[in-house]
């Protein structure tokens, strides 16, 4: 969730709907790959910072959630590690007046990050898929694995006529219901039950890390 002040005065923006009323904060949560009622996501083991008094160490993570906005105001972008997505704030005004007219920020959509980087053995090795079900454009594969949220993942060799349009895909695995039996990847299709399958999930490398730089004045 995320509250919004007014820089002027030092309250908080109203939202156009909260679900968490009567709190107004804004959901940073749109579907597909969140339900429409979402505002909270599990916690993702590898999204735990150290705790305190430890300091921070290349490997562990440094920040769980990350705010900043775009270099004219018009955006905020908040990442969210255990979501492994972006979500994006539209906070464009529709008027000059400082007079509280000003139409609420609201989030535009979830952006997908970049490949996860993968520091460990663990996260580097195929996974063995036995079953998989997809629901609002979820799908969810039944696989040992020890994948990162964000990482790109290749699917092969499911032979089902629902998997085989699975195959040759490479899908990003999503920080919501990941755990060592299974992971979730956002895919548009129509709902499939349960459905026993044997095939591959095979772990991408990731690409070179961006470099960003920062100017002052």
């Amino acid at each position: 969730m995320l509250t919004v002040f007014d820089a002027l005065s030092n309250t908080v923006k109203p939202v156009p709907s909260s679900l968490l009323s009567p709190t107004p904060s804004l959901s940073l949560l749109t579907s597909p790959q969140f339900s429409a009622t979402q505002y909270a996501v599990p916690s993702v083991t590898s999204c735990v910072p150290p705790g305190l008094p430890a300091t921070y160490a290349p490997g562990s993570t440094r920040f769980r959630m990350f705010t900043t906005a775009a270099a004219d105001s018009s955006h905020v972008y908040v990442s969210i590690c255990d979501a492994g997505s972006i979500a994006d704030v539209n906070t464009t005004t529709n008027t000059i007046s400082t007079g509280g007219n000003n139409s609420p920020d609201t989030l535009v959509t979830n952006i997908a990050p970049p490949f996860g980087a993968c520091g460990v053995a663990s996260c580097n090795t195929v996974a063995t898929i036995t079953a998989f079900t997809i629901a609002s454009n979820v799908v969810t594969f039944q696989a040992a694995n020890g994948f990162i949220a964000g990482q790109k993942v290749s699917i092969s060799s499911l032979s089902t006529s629902s998997g085989a349009s699975l195959n040759g895909l490479t899908l990003t695995v999503l920080g919501t219901g990941l755990s060592g039996l299974q992971f979730e990847c956002s895919f548009s299709s129509a709902d499939v039950p349960l459905t026993s399958d044997s095939g591959k999930a095979v772990p991408l490398p990731p690409p070179q890390n961006p470099v960003f730089l920062l100017t002052g004045q």
